[in-house]
């Protein structure tokens, strides 16, 4: 029959195949027990393996499942384990000796004896009855019943006296040992030269392989994390791969314009029998062409049906003609016939034949006639007008290329004509609009010095080569060199417009202000950080006091909108912050109108930010930094509200990891004073999100522990496990929080709290809600081989064990009785052997917890 009891050292259930109680049994964990029945007993005790605690029950509940206060589940079992009876000369012996003395062979063999003769005598074991023996039987039975009464009772004194040892190391309140005596062990003085040196022969893994500078036994150590500095070999290199042109730039989305509606298109009408002679053709089409000028001009507007007729039959009366001249070689009728084809093709929406007769004309006719001249008027505008109705393909211009020739000619052979320069500007703006930046600048730059466009056109050529430079920036792999080139052009263009326009008004205009402003983004990507500084503050007329988006525009401003605002301040924000001027770029934001820009406080939060990241990666935040931080957040609040309620928590943050670089005690008080009052505010905003607030706590928590007051930080854990006691990564901290706690004090109690939870209770009289390494190290356990077991779980565990370990190594070490201290290594040897073996990893081939584990078995053999 199998028989089943809770080993007092581990824990572990222990079966044995007996039914002869009291029985010598032996635990996996190596512990020799004696084993009882405990229906013979007036109460059983029990244990909880969750949390420690030892109760008693009555015989009634053997078989039967208790709950403990903890919530488990315990089993009471039919046998109760003790360790072996000793008799009262050994008792009073131990008492005054040492527990790990040597004892007497023959004293051992007399106990072995002992506890033979008591197996024997079990009510298993009954004796055959024999004459004269038989009132020897009856005798050695009476004895026999009295020993066993006698072992009941000691076993049981036994127990209590266990029970009442274990009491002395928990801090709980146990039914089990009502007069436990906690306060003396826990005020026991604690040599902190020697703690210290037992620290550093087992030293905090987790430190070790964070490469930290801080002490072995901080947990701060673990929540520093290393951050790159702008002085990094990587941020060096990455500067020194950079393109001359500082790299690629958002693509342009250049959209053509909407197509025209045309005008309707009137076909030739052919007439029968035209005439075969040049004179009596040339009269024929004359006459036609009379009666057309001839209609009156409503019918003209309404493309009435005898208009579109004579009109037809004037052009194919006209194009019959003109090929007669043509095969005749009479150039003076080719010539004033081509200008009438021009004409009439055009009035009858035949757009590409006009452009192609009046570029005929413009190319080959007499330029003193004027008819010359204004066939190639028509030209262009026919050409303009094809393409303003996209009479080719949307995204090509082969209308407009044609204008470039007709405007060519125009140029050679009338290079006074007052209209050329109109011509040129209209082709180029048309280019441009089509995104073709290149052939817009090019077109731009065909404007003579001394035009009254120069200025314009120069302006225009500088926004063209830029506009060029972007598209070829954004994609593909451009040549640097040619990106170089592209941007020293625009460059050159834009400061010859600047200076003019500088020169010639009293005040600024928008378009000086654009010109500016673009020379100052040049100037940036070529490096030149100073000139681009000059083109937007220097005078005269600096860009930043001369603009405004307020529509009632004060005397000497710019109005501008939000877009080209924004863009200035862009440029700014970069610049000085390229430069390090965190400073500057604050005030010249400061110097725009606040009422000027709608989005003012959204721009005081982004150089907040920018701010911000630059100090992550500094090596220390010196007090004007952490002063222009403050300012500008008060700005942020003021103009930035509704941005301002939700960056609590990343101000927190900043503000927390500031004050681990400040450069003087004083200034890192402050910034973690920054910073608990931003968590502060972000927990009392009615919508801030339940599911955040634990790690603002736990932001909480670390920043008091940054600030070296790790007393506080427990105590806002211990809030957070009052309403959620299982939050597992909260008793982890907690744990760490008391056994650093427990390292900085002189006392055992401090080692006791870290190992069994704090012994004191709340202000209602409960229980701490902080668990400590025993309860967390089952709790990790039992849920790392549960269906809700994660890798993560698995890694706590171990963790948790070897803290626990070690906290229980560091106590031995400590403890000042003799016989305690080698009672509390074989216990500990005992589980440490237990772990490691269950582990199923091979010595040295586990990860860190596993060594250190192993490392404290060593120091224990």
């Amino acid at each position: 029959m199998k028989q089943r009891g809770q080993c007092p050292i581990c824990f572990s259930v222990v079966e044995f195949a007996s039914d002869r109680l009291p029985s010598s049994v032996q635990c996996d964990c190596g512990t020799k027990l004696i084993a009882l029945r405990a229906a013979s007993m007036a109460e059983v005790p029990v244990h909880c393996a969750a949390c420690k605690d030892s109760y008693l029950v009555g015989p009634e509940d053997i078989g039967e499942w208790v709950e403990c206060e903890c919530g488990a589940e315990i089993e009471v079992f039919g046998a109760v384990m003790r360790a072996p009876m000793k008799t009262v000369e050994q008792l009073e012996s131990d008492e005054t000796q040492d527990s790990g003395g040597e004892r007497s062979s023959s004293h051992r063999s007399s106990r072995q004896r002992s506890n033979a003769a008591d197996e024997d005598s079990g009510p298993g074991n009954e004796a055959k009855p024999s004459g004269r023996k038989q009132n020897w039987f009856l005798i050695g039975g009476l004895v026999g019943v009295i020993g066993f009464f006698l072992l009941s009772v000691g076993a049981f004194a036994l127990s209590r006296r266990a029970e009442e040892q274990t009491a002395k190391e928990s801090t709980r309140k146990q039914v089990a040992s009502p007069s436990r005596a906690v306060q003396p062990f826990a005020d026991q003085k604690i040599d902190r030269q020697r703690l210290l040196k037992l620290l550093s022969e087992v030293p905090d893994p987790q430190v070790l392989s964070d490469s930290s500078t801080e002490s072995s036994s901080s947990v701060a150590a673990s929540l520093s994390k290393t951050t790159k500095r702008t002085g990094s070999k990587e941020a060096t290199v990455k500067a020194e791969e950079r393109s001359p042109y500082r790299g690629a730039v958002a693509k342009r989305n250049v959209q053509p314009p909407a197509a025209t509606e045309p005008r309707q298109r009137i076909d030739e009408v052919p007439v029968d029998r035209p005439r075969v002679l040049l004179s009596a053709a040339y009269q024929d089409m004359f006459d036609s062409y009379e009666v057309l000028g001839a209609l009156d001009e409503k019918e003209k507007d309404e493309l009435s049906e005898d208009y579109r007729k004579t009109l037809g039959e004037t052009i194919f009366l006209c194009r019959h003609a003109f090929r007669i001249a043509q095969k005749e070689k009479d150039e003076i009728k080719v010539n004033e016939l081509t200008y009438l084809l021009a004409y009439l093709s055009y009035t009858a929406g035949q757009l590409v034949e006009a452009s192609v007769y009046g570029e005929m004309a413009a190319r080959w006719g007499d330029p003193k006639e004027a008819a010359t001249r204004e066939a190639a008027m028509i030209a262009i505008a026919a050409c303009q007008e094809a393409n303003a109705s996209h009479w080719g393909i949307r995204d090509q211009v082969g209308e407009l290329d044609q204008l470039k020739s007709v405007a060519e000619i125009v140029q050679q052979r009338w290079p006074s004509d007052p209209k050329l320069d109109a011509i040129w500007m209209h082709l180029a703006q048309s280019y441009f609009a089509f995104g073709k930046p290149l052939l817009a600048a090019e077109t731009f730059l065909k404007i003579d010095k001394e035009s009254g466009q120069f200025e314009s056109s120069q302006l225009a050529a500088g926004n063209a080569y830029w506009s060029h430079f972007v598209d070829q920036a954004s994609g593909g792999d451009p040549d640097p060199k040619e990106m170089v080139s592209l941007l020293k052009s625009a460059d050159k263009h834009l400061r010859v417009a600047v200076e003019s326009m500088q020169g010639d008004v009293a005040s600024p205009t928008l378009n000086l202000v654009s010109a500016k402003l673009l020379l100052a983004k040049i100037a940036e990507r070529l490096g030149n950080l100073d000139d681009a500084l000059q083109w937007l503050e220097a005078d005269p007329m600096a860009v930043t006091r001369k603009i405004t988006t307020d529509s009632k525009k004060k005397k000497g401003m710019v109005l501008v909108d939000k877009s080209t605002a924004d863009a200035v301040f862009d440029t700014l924000y970069r610049i000085k912050t390229s430069k390090g001027n965190w400073k500057e770029a604050y005030q010249s934001l400061a110097k725009l109108d606040a009422k000027s820009h709608p989005e003012l406080g959204s721009r005081y939060t982004a150089l907040a930010k920018g701010l911000v990241e630059n100090l992550v990666q500094a090596n220390k935040v010196s007090p004007w930094q952490v002063t222009l931080l403050t300012d500008l957040l008060k700005s942020v609040e003021t103009h930035d509200a509704e941005r301002w309620e939700a960056i609590q928590v990343w101000i927190g943050q900043s503000w927390a990891t500031f004050g681990m670089k400040a450069a003087s005690d004083e200034l890192s008080k402050a910034c973690f004073d920054h910073a608990e009052s931003a968590f502060v505010r972000a927990l009392k905003q009615p919508d801030f999100p339940e599911s955040s607030r634990l790690s603002v706590a736990m932001l909480r928590a670390d920043l008091f522990l940054r600030s070296g007051n790790p007393t506080a930080s427990l105590e806002m854990i211990r809030e957070v496990l009052q309403t959620s006691p299982t939050a597992i990564a909260f008793q982890m901290r907690a744990a760490k929080l008391l056994q650093e706690i427990a390292f900085q004090q002189d006392k055992v109690g401090g080692l006791l709290d870290a190992i069994n939870g704090p012994s004191e209770t709340t202000d209602d009289g409960e229980a701490s809600p902080i668990w400590g390494w025993v309860k967390l190290s089952n709790a990790l356990h039992q849920l790392s081989y549960s269906d809700k077991g994660t890798e993560e779980h698995r890694q706590q565990s171990h963790e948790a064990n070897f803290y626990l370990a070690r906290c229980q190594w560091l106590l031995a070490n400590v403890t000042n009785d003799p016989s305690q201290r080698e009672s509390q290594f074989m216990k500990l040897k005992s589980q440490l052997t237990r772990r490691i073996a269950l582990s199923g990893v091979e010595t040295g081939q586990g990860d860190v917890w596993q060594t250190g584990l192993e490392t404290l078995l060593a120091k224990i053999e």
